[in-house]
């Protein structure tokens, strides 16, 4: 047990306190051939003739079979303390062994691993007698990455001697060379930075609008943004609010003609009143939107009554129904009031014979005149 403990405190320090290259890799490496140099510990049988541990310099050979085994063949020669009634003396232990190392998984540091073989042992007992051994080995070890090519490597193993059917403990603890030309490294791709040529942030591959100027904002394709759809981006819109589909001139606003609208409603009232009666929603409406879709439009609300009664009371009731109209469209629909004016005509337009009951109704009317320049887009 003094073996062991002492042993692995040996590894342990030895392997921490060691620092490993950015691209160490340990141990075997597949397909090729590799060197250990170093030192073992062996205890041998037979405790009644061998006094103390025997400590000897050792060298290995191995090759990278696959990307988990590898198989090495092992010498050592050293002496060992040997004591027989009347003789005395040291003995010289040859090892030549055969063993195979499997990988049990790891890190770019580590590289824990299993091993067995077996070969032969060879011990000279001074003028007594010679020993020649057939012996098993098993145990553990790890590689400590140094850089790409060198290793710290230690194990510690069970012997089974077939000549004195007892296990012994050795050890072994050294350096790993790796021999040949190394695969380099594969080193990380530097991202390269796609052509861009006008510079706005999409790949010349992508950009539909490759000449677009520099600090231009652009949409995912490498175009100028156009924020109203109207086919001039905004950088060159001077009209950034027209509609979408509109055609426009090459500054991004309407294209205009100039032509004067009318519009001509007709409202009819009851007898003697000036009241608005829920009918006439649909004309006014007609009225509102005609005034929206022509903001630069005026109306004039014209009233109108039939005979009957006094001209001087047609007339104020004509003007009484010229105003509840331009109240409704100020009131209600927000119609600016400037746009607007109210006039009457009492009975002097009639449309209709004021001799028959209906010729009346017709003319007891008010008729809303829309008249001004629209923008025609094309």
């Amino acid at each position: 047990m003094r073996f062991f403990s002492g042993l692995l405190a040996i590894l342990l320090t030895a392997m921490m306190a060691l620092s490993v290259s950015a691209n160490a890799q340990p141990g075997p490496q597949k397909g090729k051939f590799y060197l250990n140099g170093g030192a073992v510990m062996y205890s041998p049988p037979d405790d009644d003739v061998f006094e103390d541990e025997a400590f000897g310099p050792a060298a290995a050979m191995g090759y990278g079979l696959t990307e988990k085994w590898a198989v090495e063949f092992l010498y050592s020669s050293f002496d060992v303390d040997y004591e027989f009634p009347g003789d005395e003396g040291d003995d010289t232990t040859q090892l030549a062994w055969l063993n195979f190392l499997y990988d049990i998984g790891g890190n770019e540091k580590w590289q824990p691993f299993l091993l067995f073989g077996g070969g032969y042992t060879g011990s000279d007992r001074g003028s007594r007698s010679t020993v020649d051994d057939g012996q098993l080995n098993a145990g553990v070890g790890v590689f400590r990455a140094l850089n790409d090519r060198f290793s710290l490597r230690g194990d510690i193993r069970g012997v089974y001697s077939t000549e004195e059917n007892s296990v012994e403990p050795f050890a072994f603890l050294g350096v790993t060379a790796l021999l040949g030309k190394l695969d380099s490294t594969p080193e990380m791709p530097v991202a390269v930075a796609p052509a861009d040529a006008d510079s706005d942030g999409v790949a010349d591959g992508q950009d539909r609008c490759p000449n677009t100027p520099q600090t231009v904002e652009v949409d995912t394709r490498g175009c100028p943004l156009d924020s109203d759809g109207d086919g001039v981006a905004d950088y060159q819109d001077q009209c950034p609010d027209s509609a979408a589909g509109a055609k426009v001139d090459d500054r991004g606003c309407y294209i205009e003609l100039e032509e004067t609208v009318t519009i001509d409603l007709s409202l009819e009232f009851s007898t003697n009143s000036a009241e608005l009666r829920p009918e006439h929603r649909e004309e006014i409406t007609r009225a509102v939107d005609f005034l929206r879709a022509y903001p630069t439009a005026t109306a004039v609300i014209e009233g109108h009554s039939d005979s009957d009664g006094a001209a001087e009371y047609n007339q104020q009731l004509s003007e009484r129904r010229a105003v509840a109209v331009l109240n409704n469209l100020v009131a209600l629909h927000n119609i600016a009031a400037n746009r607007l004016r109210a006039v009457g005509y009492g009975e002097s337009k009639p449309i209709a014979s004021n001799n028959s009951a209906q010729g009346k109704q017709q003319n007891r009317r008010v008729s809303v005149v829309v008249s001004g320049t629209r923008s025609v887009r094309q």
